[in-house]
């Protein structure tokens, strides 16, 4: 499945204003201006040349997966994010070579997601 594309990695930290002085001042990034509250947390993006994205989440709230994530592992990559054409597709073919499929949400028809279970996944979490 050649259309299937990189969107960017997604960073849990405890406070988003302390990512730009390393996305912004050390690496060069320009905030993208997408993110905001969503749920449990919010979030921004920032670019790169070349086209890479990098995604801080913050917890918002008293818990939270968010929470759950920083106290099991501290700040880190939380996701990998890959654009796909079709979501049913590409979970029935990841379904198809092994891989749990957890997380399935087409409810919204701006923004479908499901993930890969980070035990079959190299240890990542990848959101389709």
């Amino acid at each position: 499945m050649s259309e299937i594309r990189f969107d960017h990695i997604a960073i849990g930290a405890h406070r988003m204003a302390d990512a730009p002085a390393v996305l912004v001042g050390a690496l060069g990034g320009t905030p993208t201006g997408e993110g905001g509250p969503s749920g449990a947390y919010t979030w921004g993006q920032w670019g790169f040349a070349g086209g890479g994205r990098l995604e801080v989440l913050e917890p918002l709230g008293p818990d939270g997966f968010l929470h759950r994530f920083l106290a099991a592992r501290g700040p880190g990559v939380h996701h990998v994010t890959f654009r796909v054409p079709s979501l049913s597709r590409v979970c029935d073919r990841a379904a198809a070579h092994g891989f749990r499929v957890v997380g399935y949400d087409d409810s919204d028809p701006d923004w479908v997601e499901a993930f890969l279970h980070p035990k079959e996944a190299l240890g990542l979490v990848v959101q389709l």
